[in-house]
């Protein structure tokens, strides 16, 4: 089944409570794996390579709230003290099944444009940090 953008969660642990990440109106998380060529002279014509390590990165943009939504001010103090958040990424489809994906992650940029009768928007990335931890609910 298909799973609608307004079905997906970034949140971040706040007080005991999962807090959207100041109303994301789109959110990614990119998962990369690195691998390193294994081939050597005289083993064919062929390239080999293994995976050496995996990473992600994470992505948000949405508008600005300053009553319901986690901060942009919080999450900029976050950011200057390179301090790594947990967070939630959590997809739902029409028929109620669930993949949730958690880890922490440390934000390299936010960024607030606005123009003259606009709304206040934001985006903001992350590098996750440590394992990303993968389930099917």
């Amino acid at each position: 089944m298909t799973v609608r953008g307004k079905d997906v969660m970034f949140t971040i642990p706040d007080a005991g409570t999962d807090k959207p990440v100041a109303c994301a109106r789109s959110a990614s998380l990119t998962t990369t794996a690195d691998i390193g060529e294994t081939s050597t002279l005289g083993t064919g014509i062929w390239k080999t390579f293994k995976g050496l390590k995996l990473s992600f990165t994470l992505s948000a943009a949405g508008l600005v709230s300053f009553d319901i939504n986690y901060s942009l001010a919080v999450l900029r103090q976050k950011q200057i003290t390179l301090q790594p958040l947990q967070f939630t990424f959590l997809g739902t489809d029409d028929g109620g099944n669930s993949e949730k994906y958690t880890g922490s992650f440390i934000i390299t940029s936010i960024s607030t444009p606005t123009t003259y009768n606009a709304n206040f928007e934001y985006s903001l990335d992350g590098q996750g940090t440590g394992a990303l931890t993968i389930e099917i609910i």
